[in-house]
């Protein structure tokens, strides 16, 4: 199965728009997406540049291989009570590992507190940086929410979409980072 449909809808193109991007009809744009018909690389090269993410991000087990930690338990170092109270307020502090959301100001190396009480998650709104528990795996990974079900990676280049409710991932948002 392949993410064209769900990448094309999240950044509100149409199929028409589509097909005219890549230079085929719109019947074969919706063939492609339907699985009908094979995704060659070429095609898969083409689409990608027209969505302006990777290749790979077409293919929904090539998101799964892509997904690696991209935060880190962290501790104030020597005050493990400081951590603690924090952490009875429903917050929890990570050292971020990954560059997902570099766009968004946070960095590798950089420290942030996220807000993992049910309360914060579901008053978690559109631009809001997510902490994403990938199921089964137990992988964590930061994505900015664009939507009601739908996050995406906030890096220079590529980036990649993903609807929470698409059940060849399976995704639970489990956090928001606070701001200043």
């Amino acid at each position: 199965m392949n993410r064209i449909q769900e990448i094309r809808e999240a950044l509100g193109i149409s199929r028409a728009q589509l097909a005219k991007l890549v230079g085929v009809s719109e019947t074969q744009v919706g063939r492609l997406e339907r699985g009908e018909r094979g995704l060659s690389v070429k095609m898969m090269q083409r689409i990608a540049e027209a969505l302006s993410c990777a290749p790979a991000d077409l293919i929904a087990n090539a998101v799964l291989a892509e997904f690696a930690d991209e935060v880190q338990p962290a501790e104030f170092e020597g005050l493990s009570s400081i951590s603690a109270a924090i952490a009875g307020k429903g917050l929890r502090i990570y050292r971020v590992i990954g560059s997902a959301v570099v766009d968004s100001g946070i960095l590798p190396g950089q420290i942030v507190t996220i807000d993992e009480s049910p309360q914060a998650v579901m008053a978690a709104k559109t631009g809001d940086v997510v902490l994403v528990k990938i199921e089964g795996r137990d992988i964590l990974v930061l994505r900015v929410l664009v939507g009601a079900n739908l996050i995406v990676t906030h890096r220079p280049g590529a980036n990649l979409a993903i609807r929470t409710d698409d059940r060849s991932v399976g995704l639970r948002i489990v956090g928001v980072v606070l701001r200043n």
